[in-house]
């Protein structure tokens, strides 16, 4: 692992962390969707989940505030810890960047909030 993976899941999870509710947290960890192949998928998050063991440490503060939200949202009574971690690397590995990513959490929190749907 390299910092790389370390600096972009710093830059993204305090987006990630304000804007919890704006994402389809099911589907970042693959399980369920059409394409999901288990070995392709963890071989391309694994550094991003090393990074994510080491910014989010488990009880920490942030990990209680995100397993709270997100088990909320999906219906749940809570959500594991590598569960957690593996959804949270699966976004952190995208091309987005913290202000792009902080513009599309805003969009789809007007557009929820104005259609009722939040």
């Amino acid at each position: 692992m390299h910092n790389t993976e370390i600096s972009r899941t710093k830059e993204l999870l305090p987006v990630i962390l304000a804007y919890p509710d704006c994402f389809e947290w099911r589907d970042l960890c693959g399980h369920g969707t059409p394409c999901f192949h288990p070995d392709d998928h963890l071989v391309d998050d694994a550094p991003y989940i090393s990074a994510c063991l080491i910014c989010i440490p488990k009880c920490s503060a942030d990990h209680i505030k995100l397993a709270g939200a997100i088990s909320k949202q999906i219906g749940k009574r809570w959500v594991s810890y590598m569960w957690l971690i593996r959804a949270v690397a699966s976004l952190c590995n995208s091309n987005h960047s913290p202000d792009s990513l902080r513009t599309m959490c805003e969009v789809s929190r007007t557009y929820r909030v104005a259609n009722g749907l939040l």
